[in-house]
């Protein structure tokens, strides 16, 4: 919908997924192919089981005049595990991997004409995102989607800036960008090969 004279604009959705025979990777396949000689490593893909998994987002852009604007996103997500297989390792309070919880982000931008020098855009944005497990494997339960310590992923927020000259005519633009400005170090992921 747009409101304020088209100045602000909203979307929005929820959703609703019924997951069956979720699909990921072995991590030893010596079960499988009754073989040791292809246990580990191994990428045998196998059914996990079934999920339900609902969710919201929402999206807002506003222009607020004098060339500044502000956009901003959210999202959550409810991933549950409705039946797993026993031989899996896999039980109903664990998640897959690489999904968070929460989204959030935020941005605003000025832009500027500078008569026959051009336009000037400034632009920072903010990003926020839930912990997460990552793609463990563990050598015990045979398959990747186990949940484990190793593997948790802390929730991070990155924030980015960029501002951009462009040519009278649209014809060129150079852009001068810094990303991750707080210098913060943040993990995408973990690696777990215990066998316990």
């Amino acid at each position: 919908t747009d409101l304020l004279d088209n100045r602000l604009r909203l979307n929005a959705a929820v959703f609703f997924n019924d997951y069956k025979d979720i699909i990921l990777n072995l991590s030893n396949c010596t079960a499988q192919t009754g073989s040791p000689t292809t246990g580990v490593p191994c990428a045998l893909p196998a059914n996990v089981g079934t999920a339900e998994v609902w969710g919201a987002e929402l999206e807002a852009s506003l222009r607020l005049g004098g060339g500044i604007s502000v956009d901003a996103t959210a999202s959550v997500l409810d991933f549950k595990y409705t039946d797993t297989g026993v031989a899996t390792g896999v039980t109903t309070d664990m998640i897959t991997p690489f999904t968070p919880e929460q989204k959030y982000s935020l941005g605003v931008m000025w832009e500027g004409d500078i008569g026959t020098g051009g336009t000037l855009l400034a632009r920072a944005d903010a990003s926020y995102q839930s912990s997460i497990q990552s793609a463990a494997i563990n050598l015990s339960t045979d398959i990747n989607p186990f949940n484990s310590n190793a593997t948790h992923v802390p929730g991070y927020t990155v924030v980015n800036a960029r501002i951009t000259w462009r040519g009278a005519e649209d014809l060129w633009e150079t852009s001068l960008e810094v990303n991750n400005v707080l210098d913060k170090l943040y993990f995408f992921g973990g690696a777990d090969w215990s066998t316990n």
